[in-house]
């Protein structure tokens, strides 16, 4: 599900696409979890994309509308997208790695004439654990994004790929020097990415990382706020 957190004192939060927070209940712990909201707008609120695994992710999960959560961060260099304009670019996000890619997704489509082709390649276990099903639809529909999405396991209708992420990659026609990637995901499948890209004939210097130093950490205290269905992920 999708936390929408709201300040306890009111101070605008900055944070780069690809960030990530320190979110934490007192007494349980914390984790690192990705910022998933749209950096192009102003305010206090965070968006926190989880799913319930372990005791601080339920303990989050779980949080009922008003709770107090502590945040640490933003950390992390986080992406530039504009370094990447006049480019393609190819986003790809398997599992849970749509949840940072969404904020850099709606910074391009903030600025959608900065790039030239912008293709999205999402993937899952199965079709229900695909992340922001409505947004990817949305996508897809307004013609900004070409949109390929695959999953390890199809359910009874799934009409549409079966596989893993490095797949419709490696399928795609790309120039070579005009493409920046931006793939996120398990270690595995970022490494089969990264060899599918150089095989495309695209340099190591062409899909950013997101890891570096922290910037501007601030420790907070939030509550968590009503999300409608939009906001929900399984």
């Amino acid at each position: 599900m999708t936390l929408l957190l709201e300040p306890e004192h009111r101070a605008a939060q900055r944070f780069r696409a690809g960030q990530f927070m320190m979110p934490y209940r007192w007494g349980i712990g914390e984790i690192a979890v990705s910022v998933s909201g749209d950096p192009t707008t102003t305010g206090d609120l965070l968006e926190h994309t989880v799913r319930a695994v372990g005791a601080v992710s339920r303990a989050l999960h779980d949080s009922p509308v008003g709770a107090m959560i502590g945040v640490r961060g933003p950390f992390g260099r986080g992406w530039q997208p504009d370094s990447a304009a006049g480019h393609d670019l190819v986003i790809v996000g398997g599992g849970v790695g749509l949840a940072p890619l969404r904020p850099l997704v709606l910074a391009v489509l903030a600025a959608r004439t900065d790039y030239r082709r912008v293709i999205l390649i999402t993937g899952a276990g199965t079709p229900a654990d695909l992340l922001f099903r409505d947004n990817q639809a949305d996508w897809s529909a307004s013609g900004a994004i070409e949109l390929y999405q695959t999953v390890d396991q199809p359910t009874p209708g799934w009409t549409g790929p079966v596989g893993f992420v490095p797949e419709p990659l490696a399928r795609l026609r790309l120039d070579p020097r005009h493409t920046t990637a931006f793939p996120c995901g398990p270690e595995p499948m970022l490494r089969f990415c990264a060899q599918t890209l150089q095989r495309n004939g695209i340099a190591a210097g062409r899909y950013p990382s997101v890891l570096g130093a922290q910037h501007a950490v601030r420790h907070r205290s939030m509550r968590p706020l009503p999300t409608g269905p939009a906001a929900a992920v399984p």
